[in-house]
Order: C-alpha cells, then sequence, then structure tokens
C-alpha cells in the first residue's frame, strides 16, 4: 500500500467515526479566506448603498454570519492547541 492509499484510508475511517481532525493550518486559512470575504462583502455593499441600496440588507446578514463562522473557526483553532 503506498502512501496516498494509506492516507485515504485512515482519512476514510476517521470520517466514518466522525473524528476527523482538521490541522492547524487548514482552520487559520479557513479563517483567513472567510475574513476576506466578509471584507469583500462590505465593499459590496458599499458599492450597493451607491446604487440605492437594493442589496444591503441581505449582504450585511451574509457578512455578519461569515464573521460568526470565522470566529468560530479560530476559537476551534484554539481549542486544539
Amino acid at each position: 500500500m503506498d502512501d496516498n492509499q494509506l492516507v485515504n484510508e485512515v482519512m476514510a475511517r476517521l470520517k466514518e467515526e466522525g473524528s476527523v481532525i482538521v490541522t492547524q493550518e487548514s482552520m487559520m486559512m479557513l479563517s483567513q479566506c472567510l475574513h476576506e470575504n466578509v471584507e469583500i462583502i462590505n465593499l459590496m455593499r458599499e458599492m450597493d448603498e451607491v446604487m440605492q441600496g437594493r442589496l444591503h440588507k441581505n449582504l450585511s446578514r451574509m457578512s455578519i454570519r461569515l464573521q460568526e463562522v470565522a470566529f468560530t473557526v479560530e476559537r476551534v483553532a484554539q481549542d486544539q492547541e
């Protein structure tokens, strides 16, 4: 069995048991990506305000939710340390 097969088998078994562990680096990358998405949404909100505010409420809700998810990911990463 080569390394890739071994890794795939181990990950499959961990997933079956519900105990897949995400690496700290992956969680930090996810957190960073989520924060960047929040920034993009906030820029879109600002642009929308100039264009009469049609999307403002939906973008605001999306931004808040992404921030909540990002902070949750950060807390999980800290708890795994």
